[in-house]
């Protein structure tokens, strides 16, 4: 029986570069939770001690500070002996291994997805953070309460940094074919980037959960220049009002695209009425900019 503090683990979820995610429950009560333990030495090892002590206090950090109904929750972090500990509400799934064990997301579901999601990134960017790896594999969902309802999460902030709108972050990161094309060009122009390679990443997401596919052409390794030049393409298969809000979710530029905090989910009930508040915001700005 292994216990890190006050959690005792039950099985073992899931193992990668960056530590494991153990199943566990706090033994005084029998709270369940997911309990992320990364070996500080190694971390050092492989990615340099300044590096790695950065993200991994960065990490334990920010998580435990956000607050939000579709951020995962943090319950707790401490380290016991050479291991950083943090642990996490226990969620049922990642929206990954759903789409590729299940398939493509109906439109309403991925509606409800695109609302509780960006809620949670303009709740992030609020705080003058940005994620840098919103991706299907770190939105989770949570175990169902009511049949008919869809509980979406963001988590893992391991990359996430205090950043602004456009600026304040240069290292190259991400998952790759989740990147913002100002992050693959980051060093070639001598620049930042900032907040809006979310909005980037979270399109790249809503194109994948509902085609179960990318929006580039060719293999991986085609993809760089793609990117770089913000050149994507959209199935037949998708509705009118899904292509309108991906693709300004998809713009090369990062101040053309829609912004996280633009929208109040109360009053907006489908991709349709989506697609209109993203064309009001347009007009209004262009009115606006144009204005003596």
């Amino acid at each position: 029986m292994e216990f890190y503090g006050a959690w005792r683990v039950l099985s073992t979820l899931s193992e990668g570069n960056f530590g494991c995610v153990h199943k566990a429950v706090r033994a005084e009560d029998k709270t369940p939770g997911a309990l992320k333990t990364i070996p500080i030495d190694e971390a050092r090892a492989k990615y340099g001690k300044m590096n790695s002590t950065i993200t991994l206090w960065n990490e334990l950090a920010i998580h435990s500070e956000c607050e939000h109904p579709h951020i995962v929750t943090c319950l707790q972090t401490f380290t016991v002996g050479n291991d950083a500990c943090l642990v996490l509400e226990l969620m049922t799934s990642d929206v990954l291994t759903e789409v590729l064990e299940h398939g493509a997301m109906t439109e309403a579901v991925a509606f409800t997805f695109t609302s509780q999601i960006i809620s949670a990134v303009a709740y992030v960017h609020s705080q003058g953070i940005a994620h840098r790896d919103v991706k299907l594999e770190n939105v989770m969902r949570a175990p169902v309460i009511k049949k008919s309802e869809d509980v979406f999460k963001l988590s893992d902030f391991g990359l996430a940094r205090k950043a602004e709108l456009y600026a304040g972050c240069r290292t190259l990161c991400g998952t790759f074919e989740h990147v913002a094309p100002e992050i693959l060009n980051v060093q070639s122009t001598s620049g930042s980037y900032g907040q809006q390679v979310d909005m980037w990443a979270f399109g790249i997401s809503l194109f994948k959960v509902l085609t179960n596919d990318l929006p580039y052409e060719g293999r991986t390794q085609d993809f760089n220049p793609q990117i770089r030049k913000g050149q994507v393409c959209f199935p037949k298969n998708l509705s009118g009002s899904v292509n309108y809000c991906i693709q300004n979710m998809l713009l090369f530029q990062p101040h053309e695209r829609v912004r996280a905090n633009a929208f109040d989910f109360a009053l907006i009930k489908d991709f349709a009425s989506l697609s209109e508040c993203i064309f009001a915001i347009r007009t209004h700005t262009k009115t606006f900019q144009s204005a003596p």
